[in-house]
């Protein structure tokens, strides 16, 4: 520590610990919990704790409280945001799950889609006077049917 002669003025408070004045504008100070004694920021902290006889907080840096107290809330906060961000990762993670098709359900869906293209293609030909291909219009409607439902079935899983 570099001592330094400060002039002092009688009205003003002094710093205990460099018996400099204690004025705000000039270095910041802070007080100590247990006995109130106001220190320079610097001196508090070449200090270690507070100087008076008989203070709760000797050894104790002026405001190591707080500094504790804001390491516990910012710990729980992150705790909180951790477990908010891991609730919100499930639950996109269960979403794409649901959303997602299936190989073996897309290609089901796809026979579905062809097997209705076929019947209306069959349908076309009862249409145009053949209606011997009315049942195989009708079959190919039903497996098209059949066929959506077990794809729909796959994809929910």
């Amino acid at each position: 520590m570099r001592i330094q002669p400060r002039l002092t003025d009688d009205r003003a408070p002094v710093c205990p610990l460099c018996r400099a004045a204690l004025v705000d504008e000039v270095l910041p100070s802070q007080g100590c919990e247990g006995c109130g004694v106001r220190y320079h920021d610097d001196c508090a902290r070449e200090l270690g704790g507070c100087a008076t006889p008989g203070c709760a907080r000797q050894g104790a840096p002026p405001g190591a409280d707080e500094a504790a107290e804001r390491e516990r809330r910012r710990a729980a906060l992150c705790a909180t945001h951790e477990e908010r961000l891991r609730r919100f990762r499930a639950a996109r993670d269960d979403d794409r799950r649901r959303r997602r098709l299936t190989d073996a359900g897309l290609l089901f869906q796809l026979a579905a889609l062809a097997g209705a293209g076929w019947a209306l293609w069959q349908l076309l030909l009862v249409a145009k006077g053949q209606p011997e291909h009315a049942f195989a219009a009708l079959g190919g409607l039903l497996l098209a049917g059949v066929l959506l439902v077990a794809g729909r079935a796959l994809d929910r899983g």
